[in-house]
């Protein structure tokens, strides 16, 4: 069977541009034979004067051309699941800053859009009860390859300095985010990312503060992908490190 490669970027990219760059030369062209790459843009999204998705403070879940990633508000009027969002600079270490990343911008430069996820460990154990998570639109298996990930500014700000809920990361300290897929037969797979993993030497650059590769093909074909968060910061009550991580480009294979 022919294979061909579909990549989900968050971020913009005018199809004019796709169109431009293949020329007229037709040995440009993917033949049958090689794989083909389709990119779907964040372009039909709009985001209010804060570079913030202006459906943010709805229900509406948001759609990414074939995909659709959870988004919902609580119980407690918080938002869960994902938010697309396109600020720049690095931010604080603040509640009211958690759509900023601590690169500074989106992948490709200033201004480009990401998705910022908040975990909530009060999720159900149903997929469509988990916080964040990622499938098709029309239910279909496909088989990921990978996301670009990094820290939210709030929880490197937070795990770097700490704050009145947390302690500053130290030697032996981690935080850890987890891709499960879900496959037709209901089995789930597992690949993680640790956002941070701190040693005596390099307390500091133990933390992510780059764009980075987030290899998912160890979960080979699913129906779906949730994620979820853990930490060695946790304490009576749960996780202390605040629940965000920023995800940039997804590629699936099919």
């Amino acid at each position: 069977m022919t294979k061909r490669y579909l990549s989900v970027y968050a971020f913009f990219l005018p199809a004019v541009a796709l169109l431009t760059a293949c020329g007229d030369d037709k040995s440009d062209e993917p033949t049958p034979d090689e794989p083909q790459s389709v990119t779907i843009s964040l372009g039909t999204l709009t985001f209010d004067s804060d570079n913030i998705w202006s459906d943010n403070n709805t229900d509406v879940k948001v759609k990414v051309g074939d995909f659709v990633f959870s988004h919902s508000i609580s119980e407690w009027d918080t938002v869960e699941g994902f938010t697309p969002a396109c600020q720049s600079g690095e931010g604080t270490a603040t509640y009211t800053d958690s759509y900023r990343v601590i690169t500074g911008e989106g992948p490709t430069g200033p201004g480009t859009p990401y998705l910022v996820g908040f975990w909530s460990s009060r999720e159900g154990d149903s997929f469509a009860e988990r916080s964040c998570s990622v499938a098709r639109t029309d239910g279909e298996p496909f088989t990921p390859e990978h996301f670009l990930v990094t820290n939210t500014s709030y929880a490197y700000y937070t795990m770097e300095k700490g704050n009145d809920f947390t302690h500053p990361f130290s030697d032996g300290d981690w935080f850890k985010l987890t891709a499960h897929g879900i496959h037709a037969d209901g089995s789930e797979s597992t690949a993680d990312f640790f956002l941070a993993y701190c040693t005596s030497q390099k307390v500091a650059d133990g933390i992510v503060n780059r764009w980075a590769y987030f290899d998912l093909t160890p979960l080979g074909k699913v129906t779906g992908i949730y994620f979820t968060l853990s930490s060695s910061d946790t304490g009576e009550w749960g996780m202390n490190t605040p629940a965000y991580f920023a995800l940039g480009d997804f590629t699936i294979i099919e």
